[in-house]
């Protein structure tokens, strides 16, 4: 009888050590993933702005397509096809290339075919998540009346 009290005793600390370890696991897994997003989100950013700004907003037609959530559109192939070099995509025939040329009156999107596949999945991440959110100070009140300065 005892060492079946003692078998019962060493299962449920192994188990407990293998919830304890995956659950540590699981929470560092977590954090290095918002680390990596919030790296790609500044970097997207920065090449948003220096490269895309001047003729896109995200929330709103400019010169050319808003893009904010443009992937929500647009499959992530095509969308790179079309930042490297819209006007090969168009000689190909693409429908969709040669209607958004058509839409915005034939003014051409400057081609960035030296941007990686990398620095164009950060730049459609960044219009996916846009800015990053400000945290507000710690015991400060948000209410709906609160106008802005």
């Amino acid at each position: 009888m005892r060492s079946v009290e003692k078998h019962s005793r060493l299962t449920r600390l192994l188990l407990k050590s293998f919830t304890f370890l995956l659950l540590f696991t699981l929470s560092f897994s977590i954090q290095a993933q918002d680390v990596v997003d919030a790296e790609k989100q500044k970097e997207g950013r920065k090449l948003f702005k220096s490269l895309c700004s001047s003729c896109h907003k995200l929330d709103k037609k400019f010169i050319g397509p808003a893009l904010g959530k443009v992937e929500d559109r647009r499959e992530g192939d095509w969308l790179k096809a079309w930042i490297k070099d819209n006007a090969a995509l168009r000689a190909s025939g693409d429908a969709d290339a040669i209607a958004i040329f058509d839409e915005y009156k034939g003014s051409p999107m400057t081609p960035f075919p030296a941007l990686s596949d990398k620095n164009i999945e950060d730049i459609l991440y960044y219009t996916t998540v846009g800015d990053p959110v400000k945290a507000k100070p710690a015991g400060e009140v948000v209410t709906a009346d609160a106008k802005e300065a």
